[in-house]
């Protein structure tokens, strides 16, 4: 490809900006204390599966699947992370020195990435029934956004 032909592109092109929407997501403040792997926990009290924060809070499951940054993967992966997020997150929303971002994109499909990696990029699909941290970003593609 030449250089006339990429630079056509980048400039008729739309941005990224145009067609969806980088979300971060918290950080708890306490990884000790709300965020476990799921094989931590009694398996019962993990809400998988869930379509919005509705159905979670209906669930009265107290853990969620939690996507964080994590380690390379190609395409899906890291998905081993639960947090603590009963009465829609009570605990995590109390919590002193907490930050709770992106909640309303909660439970929602999606693509996320590690924002700080030391390999190449590496963007994962995830399906419905993740909270997501700071350090595993979320795109929400716009026609998903409701205006």
């Amino acid at each position: 490809m030449s250089m006339h032909n990429l630079s056509t592109i980048l400039l008729t092109s739309k941005k990224l900006t145009d067609v969806a929407s980088i979300v971060e997501g918290t950080t708890t403040g306490n990884v000790n204390r709300f965020l476990k792997l799921w094989y931590e926990v009694n398996y019962s009290s993990i809400g998988f599966d869930m379509k919005s924060a509705l159905a979670a809070n209906n669930s009265h499951k107290k853990w969620f699947p939690y996507l964080k940054g994590s380690e390379y993967r190609k395409w899906y992966g890291n998905n081993d992370v639960i947090i603590n997020w009963q009465n829609n997150g009570q605990s995590v929303k109390e919590y002193c020195c907490s930050f709770v971002r992106g909640e309303e994109f909660y439970f929602n499909s999606g693509v996320t990435w590690s924002k700080v990696t030391s390999k190449r990029l590496s963007f994962r699909y995830f399906n419905s029934g993740f909270c997501f941290d700071a350090g595993g970003l979320y795109i929400i593609w716009k026609k998903w956004i409701q205006f």
